[in-house]
């Protein structure tokens, strides 16, 4: 399996709403095998959310009831357990099964205390790292630290990093106003090797609306093409889209090295 951090250490960014709704488009919109591994001990609010989503869609006359697929995607809650254990275990899963593996991390990036996201990023097991970033300095700063820790890894040659703009509203406008913004921050990205993902995830409050109301498009368990569309997040499929082509551009080139 090609393993997919959506990540930042910054809380606030969406990592776990942009890895649901990422999740989600592949295994139902584009009928791909996805699993993940939810490692964000003990709140584990990625399998939270699944857990209250089935029991919505077994409500008489809910839309996800309607919407959900006889075969969700697998979502695994995974202990607390040593850094030799985690490395172990995230290998195996790789390397018996196919198709896209998301782990979900909390919010720390912390070296010497068995933190799953340091642990994994560190070590090469994450194909692809997606940055989710809005225009807060410190959640830019936050997501500089991790691509020049991932970047400092011997063991993450082959480790891809993405940025992606998140809860963007169109409006962000440098203090100075001599520069483009995003150019000025993308700029320093793409000098550590990091690619910017073109299209924009844009500020819309239905993306983190809960199942369970009338219009949704944030969940586990469909990928509720019509409400995409009539909320205007059709931009969403061209987010992914691109997403998915590079992360299997880089695979192939990968195993074409092996």
């Amino acid at each position: 399996m090609k393993a997919i951090a959506i990540f930042n250490e910054k809380g606030g960014t969406g990592k776990s709403t942009v890895t649901a709704l990422f999740a989600s488009w592949l295994a139902y919109e584009k009928c791909k095998q996805v699993a993940v591994l939810d490692f964000d001990s003990p709140s584990y609010q990625y399998d939270t959310w699944r857990r209250k989503e089935l029991r919505w869609a077994s409500e008489p006359g809910n839309e996800l009831g309607r919407l959900a697929s006889e075969n969700p995607y697998t979502i695994k809650k995974v202990p607390p357990m040593s850094s030799g254990d985690m490395i172990a275990f995230v290998k195996m899963v790789k390397e018996r099964n196919d198709g896209y593996l998301f782990l979900e991390f909390g919010g720390s990036f912390h070296s010497g205390k068995d933190d799953p996201s340091y642990v994994l990023l560190t070590e090469g097991l994450v194909d692809r790292l997606i940055i989710p970033v809005t225009t807060d300095e410190q959640t830019l700063d936050a997501a500089m630290y991790t691509v020049m820790s991932v970047r400092s890894s011997k063991k993450c040659r082959e480790t891809s990093i993405t940025l992606l703009w998140n809860n963007i509203s169109g409006n962000e406008r440098r203090s100075d106003g001599r520069q483009d913004w995003f150019s000025v921050a993308q700029a320093q990205f793409r000098a550590l090797g990091a690619d910017i993902c073109g299209e924009k995830i844009r500020r819309n409050e239905i993306l983190t609306r809960k199942a369970n109301s009338a219009l949704f498009v944030r969940n586990t368990l469909c990928w509720p093409k019509k409400n995409v569309k009539f909320m205007g997040c059709e931009y969403l499929e061209t987010v992914f889209n691109e997403l998915l082509e590079s992360i299997d551009k880089q695979n192939s080139l990968n195993n074409n090295k092996k």
